[in-house]
């Protein structure tokens, strides 16, 4: 079955309004572009063995971010103006400062 035909048998598709493209408008001569997203890969230590992750995820890298490195991170993103942070990567809750650091995020905007 092809998408268009897969489409046609879902009933919310048929309520949704008419698409209009998937064209990027070129900003405003003059406007500085920012980033609207951070995908941030806080850590890779994981505690868990997914399949989806396989060997990739388990031990921390010996050069990951300190605390002070990574608010510093959290500040110049927020000076560039991104909207969202994405954390990603092992399970962040094993470094201690996954608090601070989201919580620094948060109150940077």
């Amino acid at each position: 079955m092809k998408l268009r035909e897969a489409r046609r048998r879902l009933p919310v598709v048929e309520s949704l309004p008419p698409g209009r493209g998937r064209r990027v408008l070129p900003p405003p001569r003059g406007a500085v572009q920012r980033p609207a997203l951070a995908v941030w890969e806080f850590t890779r230590a994981c505690d868990q063995r997914c399949k989806a992750c396989g060997p990739r995820a388990g031990v921390a890298r010996p050069d990951e971010l300190t605390t002070e490195e990574a608010l510093r991170l959290v500040d110049e993103l927020a000076e560039l103006g991104v909207g969202e942070v994405a954390l990603i990567g092992g399970e962040a809750y094993l470094r201690a400062d996954v608090l601070g650091s989201s919580d620094a995020s948060a109150s940077a905007g």
